[in-house]
């Protein structure tokens, strides 16, 4: 079923839950975060046109909030930021995001019609974001929004199946009392004629267990391995090298924290493909349904 226009995408919707929880990374700048609605004036106007710049082509999300009315605010500020550029301004889409009792206004803002000029009367100016400064764009700056960086990868999950056991392991019950493992199997669909690489350590594999508490899952390991099948992509030193459509296996382990575990409530799963050549990473939450324990030890078990 498609999702509603009014839903957030699964992609916008993680990002958005990363950067509100604190678990944004370094290179995560394509998201932000402002504790109440931007001023709708000429310097913000200008913020925004440097980070849309910046980001080459890629999708920024900013995260304001808790607001009282998200979605009439952004509409509103939406409305009066456009009025700063000359020719064309940004894409945003204003979706609202429910977190902890409260509701944010995600925007979704698209960069795909870059370069973006600022106005301000008679002014024109491209600005640039480098960092946490806004300047005007460069030579160097200018050549890069001439060669966008290209389009991430389609990633999707083909089926796949996560097992959670109780841990066993001397020395590490009372701390990390669950274990879990995943079985995936993966399709990537290219969106250029570029070779694509995704090296195992790049990325991310997070359980979202449900329970009250819920409990902590700590880092996984991660292990890629070939699809015979698929010809046009393989498995060269720990990572996935694509050449062309085709699928590849993901197996993923790990432990838990302190907490009870519903198994009869489905359990999210937020998974982080980081492409090498690229400013951001794909990210997917997908919703794994429960299924009936084929084992004694196994105390739950989910499939995509």
């Amino acid at each position: 079923m498609p999702a509603s226009k009014n839903s957030l995408p699964a992609e916008t919707e993680l990002l958005a839950l990363h950067a509100l929880e604190g678990k944004g990374k370094a290179g995560d700048w394509l998201t932000r975060v402002f504790r109440r609605m931007p001023a709708s004036t000429g310097a913000q106007a200008k913020v925004l046109a440097a980070h849309a710049n910046a980001a080459r082509g890629l999708p920024l999300h900013w995260v304001i909030g808790p607001l009282e009315e998200p979605m009439a605010q952004s509409n509103a500020w939406i409305g009066q930021i456009r009025e700063w550029f000359d020719g064309v301004a940004p894409l945003i889409r204003a979706l609202p995001l429910r977190w902890n009792e409260k509701i944010y206004a995600v925007l979704r803002i698209e960069t795909d019609r870059a370069p973006f000029v600022w106005r301000n009367g008679n002014r024109r100016e491209t600005p640039w974001f480098n960092g946490s400064i806004v300047q005007g764009a460069g030579r160097s700056e200018l050549l890069r929004l001439l060669v966008p960086s290209g389009r991430l990868p389609i990633f999707e999950a083909v089926e796949g199946e996560l097992v959670l056991y109780r841990n066993m392991e001397p020395g590490t019950s009372r701390r990390m009392p669950w274990r879990w493992s995943l079985d995936s199997t993966w399709f990537l669909l290219p969106q250029g004629e570029q070779r694509i690489v995704i090296p195992s350590i790049r990325c991310r594999v997070e359980p979202l267990f449900p329970g009250n508490p819920p409990p902590l899952s700590g880092p996984a390991d991660l292990h890629l391995s070939a699809d015979a099948r698929s010809t046009r992509v393989r498995v060269i030193d720990a990572s996935v090298v694509a050449e062309d459509v085709g699928s590849y296996f993901m197996q993923a382990y790990g432990t838990a924290s302190v907490g009870e575990i519903d198994a009869s409530q489905p359990l999210a799963l937020a998974t982080t493909f980081a492409v090498v050549g690229h400013d951001t990473a794909a990210t997917l939450r997908l919703e794994l349904t429960p299924l009936p324990t084929r084992e004694d030890h196994q105390v739950a078990r989910w499939r995509i």
